[in-house]
């Protein structure tokens, strides 16, 4: 994002803390830079707050900022999968803080919306469902994230598969590698994005999902081309899967299909941007020489 132009308030890296004993000991520090942005975000007075992940920190940030200029609507962006649904506050998965209590925006601006991982479609035990879940409980049910890909990706989950292959010498999968993931170019999420906030009825539930079922076998076939190496299926082993994907394994190991069908029509939207495939080609995940 600094690449893009962002001017950040203080460096990223001064949230990087792992460890009970380290969040305590630098508590008054997080507490300190919780204020500082809030008390940034209602001075500017945006026409949207948008907060990407750390909920421990973006949610509470969101808290101040609502107190202080309630009229500020606020987006929370997770990962890309993804849902975005029209509410009046912030629902917290599982895990995660308790959600806010309800909120409305003033009608002088444009009602929030949220990003979440859950499918509109989901497939169990080989079989289609229509039902809806509720929006929050989709993390609990086990949607996980799935790939959002562009030139600006760097820390995300393809460039996360690219490095262990090129760290163990060749790209691998989980047993058959059947499971399904699903992706989409992070420019068709913009897109989403601003139909949602423009003509989306309140209270629907918007997925930005490209492609829905990828088997994750030919991702790693993908990036084994690409890289020259052979693609090996990794057994599925309490042993030998974390030995090759770490702390990956219980995301590549998981099956996440979706569908975007609901919001394709509703909203009269289409992917314009290239596929994951296509995508590996555009000289940023594989770079000549």
């Amino acid at each position: 994002m600094a690449r893009e132009g962002l001017s950040s308030l203080f460096p990223i890296e001064e949230l990087s803390i792992v460890g009970l004993a380290a969040v305590v000991r630098q508590a008054p520090k997080i507490l300190r830079l919780i204020r500082q942005t809030a008390d940034a975000v209602a001075q500017v007075s945006p026409d949207i707050l948008v907060i990407i992940d750390s909920p421990d920190f973006t949610h509470r940030v969101a808290r101040r900022v609502r107190a202080a200029a309630p009229d500020i609507p606020t987006m929370a962006d997770t990962l890309p999968g993804f849902e975005i649904t029209s509410w009046g506050g912030i629902c917290g998965p599982a895990g995660l803080p308790a959600p806010m209590p309800a909120w409305r925006p003033s009608t002088a601006r444009t009602s929030a919306t949220r990003l979440r991982s859950r499918p509109e479609t989901t497939r169990r035990g080989g079989t289609s469902s229509d039902r809806q879940t509720s929006a929050c409980t989709s993390t609990s049910n086990g949607r996980e994230p799935s790939i959002a890909h562009s030139t600006t990706d760097s820390a995300g989950f393809l460039p996360g598969l690219i490095g262990i292959a090129k760290e163990k010498g060749f790209a691998g999968y989980p047993g058959e590698g059947a499971n399904l993931w699903c992706a989409v170019h992070i420019r068709d999420v913009a897109s989403v994005f601003r139909l949602a906030l423009e003509k989306g009825p309140a209270g629907k539930y918007w997925h930005a999902i490209a492609e829905g079922e990828i088997p994750f076998r030919e991702i790693a076939e993908a990036i084994g081309s690409r890289l020259d190496l052979p693609t090996v299926s990794v057994p599925e082993d309490v042993l030998m899967l974390p030995g090759y994907f770490g702390p990956l394994t219980n995301l590549v190991t998981g099956s996440f299909p979706a569908t975007s069908l609901i919001t394709r029509h509703t909203l009269v939207w289409e992917p314009a941007q290239p596929g994951l495939f296509a995508d590996l080609d555009n000289g940023h995940y594989f770079p000549a020489g």
